[in-house]
């Protein structure tokens, strides 16, 4: 079963057992837990439909300077978002970050804030909501890890971590379809 939860529930539902792993974005290093990168993801613009910069197929990151940026409370969202525009030449301007990208997209609806979102946000369809593929002449991304505890055991576990693994070696070989 997949559950979605902000990040300290999932450090908590790791260590209590109700989950065997955990995919994010980042997690602050614990002695108990092992991590390990497993794929880094474009970035897309999500804004409403009803925004001018949702006109473009596609939107040079410039064009987001004097728009409100939100993102999620992760310090590595924060951090990542006034990097890629600082090498674009400006200082963002940013909304109080909320819980997650997810309630970061939903967001965008208002009209009043912009958000950067990986790839795999594209999937998640909201009404009123666009995406767009971002011009920024390097890449522009984010990372996505899988943590566990470092001993736990199980036969659940050893087969999600060979599905991982066959998830790498696909990714690897370039055998991915986009978005995956």
């Amino acid at each position: 079963m997949l559950n979605h939860a902000q990040t300290a529930d999932q450090v908590a539902a790791l260590r209590q057992g109700r989950v065997q792993i955990v995919f994010e974005r980042w997690l602050p290093d614990e002695p108990d837990i092992r991590g390990a990168f497993l794929t880094r993801e474009p970035l897309f613009l999500a804004l409403s439909e009803r925004h001018p910069l949702a006109q473009r197929d596609v939107v040079d990151l410039k064009a987001l300077q004097g728009e409100t940026l939100i993102t999620g409370a992760a310090p590595n969202l924060i951090a990542g978002a006034l990097e890629i525009c600082r090498r674009h030449g400006f200082e963002p301007k940013f909304a109080a970050p909320v819980h997650d990208v997810v309630t970061a997209t939903l967001s965008v609806i208002t009209g009043r804030v912009v958000s950067l979102v990986p790839e795999s946000m594209l999937n998640v369809h909201f009404p009123g909501i666009a995406y767009r593929p971002l011009k920024t002449g390097a890449e522009a991304s984010m990372d996505l890890h899988f943590y566990r505890l470092k001993d736990e055991a199980s036969p659940l576990l050893d087969a999600m971590l060979r599905t991982i693994d066959e998830f790498i070696r696909l990714r690897d070989a370039g055998r991915l379809p986009p978005g995956a």
